[in-house]
């Protein structure tokens, strides 16, 4: 992650420390989460990752799209879009 990181992640702030103080607090209450990747594009420095995430084994996923912005080799910006998979979702492509 570069020092000038920055992020649209609507559930903390927007500054570098403020997310990985909320990644770590989510890898103590989650411990089981699980992450499958789907997709992976690059443009430029820019870069989406299409995944879903299983926070426990008994909650239902949530889609999840990440979009990074590099500055050389790390990360200096991301945004994030999640949206949780309904159980009797009548759309046979799915989410996302």
């Amino acid at each position: 992650m570069h020092p000038d990181f920055t992020h649209h992640n609507p559930y903390y702030k927007g500054d570098r420390e403020s997310l990985l103080v909320g990644m770590e607090e989510s890898a103590v209450t989650f411990p089981s989460k699980s992450f499958e990747f789907l997709r992976v594009l690059k443009d430029g420095n820019l870069v989406a990752v299409h995944g879903r995430i299983q926070l426990t084994p008994d909650m239902p996923w949530i889609a999840l799209m990440h979009i990074f912005r590099f500055d050389g080799d790390r990360i200096i910006e991301e945004w994030e879009a999640a949206q949780q998979v309904p159980e009797d979702c009548p759309n046979e492509n799915g989410v996302f």
